[in-house]
């Protein structure tokens, strides 16, 4: 995809401005692996249109005599060769690449084309229309689908649609079965359904069609073709349609107008039912996963006095992708062990989920099994999900959502079925759980297997870990990090960049430094690729400049000007030349790297640090916190100030609760002016004593500063009394109010309300502010002071109200 930059306009050295010149050069070597011929910002042509057809002709005869063209000339400057594909009257010359180039590449060599020929009246790519693909899916309830869409915590499905649409893969599913809901029934493919009696399976099949002993008995209650979940309720439980759910979540269509979008919504589902009455066990799963990739399943009854053993029919359709959205505590077993593994040596990826029991994974069965790729669940900011297992056997994480007070907004939509014992009608319901996270992972690997269905099961882990974006919420124990379904199929097809380490020859850059060379070392795998070369220079506003190649003036164009490096490894770039530097600014840093395009050179990171300016007015930044003692329910708020920082800069928190770590770089968002300040309020559940402090980050995500540390106390939820002595009080005499409690924060503020001889006498009015508890107060009856008096309080702080006392009563004489 073309992603172009604003016009930045330079000027050449005679100026006044300073001049930006950068000397790049392309590495030596033999030409790039070559860009997948089937993704649409992709081309092979270049399409030159001359003023005049005369001027075309002096063209072709310069060819026709054999003579190097300029645009010839231009292509082998970019590591291309061209030939002449075909003219026409008009002046129009088409030129053939010998390879596929990103658009972003063609751009820049038909730009060099028009630029060095007065007689070229255009020069532009080919650009190829493929077969379209909906950037932005009709589906009723894509608005809902957060977990798919592009953002920092969806897996940017719609981009990896224009790759890969999971087209000749199958699924399995097994699970409580599916029902045939209009969602996705049309990718559904016959399975199995493997409980053993109608009384568990519900659905009025009493034997495998046509096996009969040698005695002429049928093989009664036995497994069938039928995988139809007619319901797993039991008692008080009702049906849950778990594997309808998993089936949705993969294999809905999209861009029907109903529902919403599957995640690899042409592949095939493979519906295998081994849950029921009694849920799943090892048994029918150990059977479900060797059936599902095409292994022998054999069974044994004894009936009428006679053993009987057969072989079930095989899978004509073997899955590549299983996913178990089951768990059990315990260790694996040894059959579902030997299943999975005989199922990974057929070349099929095992997904399953951690479990909800916020829990380590570890103690779970089958996440705790060999060769699986073990998912767990993020909420919708990117944090884990409050249920979801976690640990060093958990290998990504993926959208699970989560329901609070009933507010779905935050959870997973996906079919469903409104019978809440037998089936009822189709309809579309919202849920949260592991069992959710993972069939976006299976999605993502069947996406990845249709791209390239050469992937073995450990490719495809590889990929997927290798590709996940680093995590914007604390999610301790989440694995490699969130699953990128964009990226992950990018390297599926040979697209993708691995990261790579930056170095150069010098410590620090400044103007007494006659040169600079910049050494790029590429790291090399089975799926990283070349892509184009970037120099960008950032200032500590992160304000973004592309540094152009020498020889270019960039108020020519409107568009980086990258070149391609043919070759992985290790290259010296000059890059800056003495007397020549583009800015004198403090805090400019200076970074180059690879990527597909200018947008996966920045969001992804496959860049390094070269050298930085010294900064000769350094950023401070400070945090302070008030109240620092919060009773629950009460507002408090932290102030971050400081000097010399960047516009639209970044917050991030980090820290503690009782000691242990539970931020970890959590977004707080932009911050527009300093100081800001953040307001807050006491939560159910967040009592405990924190430590926090916060990053701040340029608008490219590079740190600035970072605050020091500051300490609250969140209270557990406070309680408050009133008493009152004596409660008859003469006149001239003593009495006392006292207010006692706990978990009443320091110099929180009393207010009285009350009544004298029935009547309202009082509402609201200051009365003390509670230094220490308890707190007494002594008043002496005066006199016109005679009445029955009913009295409370209410405790606030920070104008939230935070606990209300009882009533006292009194009689003044």
């Amino acid at each position: 995809m073309n992603h172009r930059m604003p016009r930045i306009l330079f000027y050449k050295k005679s100026s006044a401005t300073v001049l930006l010149a950068i000397a790049m050069q392309t590495a030596v070597g033999n030409p790039s692996t070559p860009a997948d011929s089937t993704y649409a910002g992709t081309t092979d042509e270049i399409i030159v249109r001359y003023r005049t057809a005369s001027d075309m002709n002096a063209l072709l005869g310069n060819i026709n005599k054999k003579n190097i063209t300029s645009i010839q000339s231009a292509a082998i400057r970019h590591g291309r060769k061209v030939e002449l594909l075909e003219t026409n009257n008009s002046g129009r010359i088409i030129w053939k690449l010998d390879r596929f180039v990103f658009n972003a590449d063609a751009e820049i060599l038909a730009a060099e084309i028009a630029k060095n020929d007065r007689r070229i009246l255009s020069a532009e790519p080919n650009y190829r229309m493929l077969a379209p693909q909906a950037i932005t899916p009709n589906d009723q309830y894509w608005p809902s689908q957060w977990n798919m869409q592009n953002s920092l915590v969806g897996i940017n499905a719609p981009a990896a649609w224009e790759l890969s649409t999971g087209a000749g893969i199958v699924v399995a599913i097994p699970d409580t079965g599916y029902r045939p809901h209009s969602d996705f029934v049309a990718n559904i493919i016959t399975g199995m359904d493997f409980l053993h009696y109608d009384t568990e399976g519900r659905d009025g099949q009493i034997g495998w069609p046509n096996i009969k002993l040698s005695t002429g008995y049928v093989v009664w209650q036995d497994r069938d073709r039928d995988a139809t979940d007619m319901g797993d309720y039991f008692l008080q439980r009702n049906s849950s349609w778990h594997g309808t759910r998993i089936a949705g979540i993969i294999g809905s269509q999209a861009n029907n107008g109903n529902g919403i979008a599957g995640g690899a919504y042409d592949a095939k589902i493979l519906p295998l039912r081994i849950s029921g009455l009694d849920n799943a066990s090892d048994k029918h799963l150990e059977d479900a996963i060797t059936w599902a990739v095409g292994g022998n399943v054999s069974s044994g009854k004894w009936i009428a006095g006679y053993a009987t053993n057969y072989i079930l029919e095989k899978n004509r359709t073997p899955a590549r992708v299983i996913n178990i959205s089951l768990r059990r505590s315990g260790t694996c077993s040894v059959g579902v062990q030997k299943a999975i593994t005989e199922a990974r040596n057929a070349g099929a990826v095992v997904v399953v989920s951690a479990g909800n029991d916020n829990q380590d994974a570890s103690g779970f069965s089958p996440a705790n099994c060999s060769g699986v790729i073990t998912v767990a669940a993020l909420d919708s900011l990117g944090a884990r999900a409050s249920y979801s297992n976690y640990g060093s056997i958990v290998d990504i994480a993926a959208p699970g959502g989560t329901i609070t007070n009933n507010n779905v907004r935050d959870a997973i939509v996906t079919p469903f079925n409104d019978g809440s014992t037998t089936p009822g009608n189709d309809n579309y319901n919202y849920a949260q759980g592991t069992s959710l996270a993972a069939p976006h992972v299976a999605a993502v690997a069947a996406l990845m297997l249709s791209a390239n269905p050469s992937l073995s099961p450990d490719q495809v882990e590889a990929i997927l870990k290798a590709t996940s974006h680093r995590f914007v919420g604390s999610c301790a124990g989440c694995g490699a990090g969130m699953l990128d379904a964009y990226s992950a199929v990018l390297a599926a097809k040979g697209m993708f960049i691995r990261p790579f380490t930056a170095t150069s020859t010098g410590s620090n850059l400044d103007t007494s430094r006659p040169s600079l060379n910049v050494t790029i070392n590429v790291e090399q795998s089975d799926i990283g690729k070349t892509g184009n070369l970037y120099v960008q220079a950032v200032t500590k506003n992160g304000s973004s400049y592309f540094l152009m190649p020498n020889g270019w003036v960039a108020s020519e164009i409107s568009s980086p000007l990258p070149y391609r490096i043919t070759t992985l490894g290790t290259t010296d770039i000059p890059a800056l030349t003495g007397g020549q530097l583009p800015f004198q600014i403090p805090g400019l840093k200076i970074y180059a790297g690879y990527g597909l395009n200018e947008y996966d050179f920045l969001a992804n990171r496959r860049h390094g640090l070269l050298y930085s300016f010294a900064e000769t007015s350094p950023t401070t930044c400070s945090l302070t916190v008030a109240p620092s003692v919060i009773a629950k329910g009460a507002e408090y708020s932290y102030t971050v100030a400081g000097t010399n920082l960047p516009n639209n800069a970044q917050a991030f928190w980090y820290g503690t609760k009782n000691g242990i770590a539970d931020a970890n770089g959590d977004a707080q968002g932009n911050i527009q002016a300093f100081p800001t300040a953040y307001r807050f309020s006491n939560q159910s559940g967040q009592n405990g004593k924190y430590v926090r402090y916060l990053q701040i980050r340029n608008s490219i995500g590079e740190p600035v500063c970072t605050t020091n540390a500051v300490s609250t106390e969140m209270l557990a939820a406070p309680t408050c009394t009133l008493s009152s002595s004596p409660a008859v009080v003469p006149a001239g005499r003593p009495y006392s109010y006292a207010i006692n409690g706990a978990n009443l924060p320091p110099n929180s503020e009393a207010y009285v309300f009350g009544t004298k001889n029935g009547i309202p006498d009082v509402s609201g009015a200051f009365f003390a502010t509670l230094v220490a508890l308890p707190a007494d107060y002594a008043y002496t009856n005066q006199p016109g002071w005679a009445g029955t008096y009913h009295r409370y309080m209410e405790i606030r702080q920070g104008g939230v109200t935070i606990c209300k006392t009882n009533t006292v009563s009194n009689t003044l004489q």
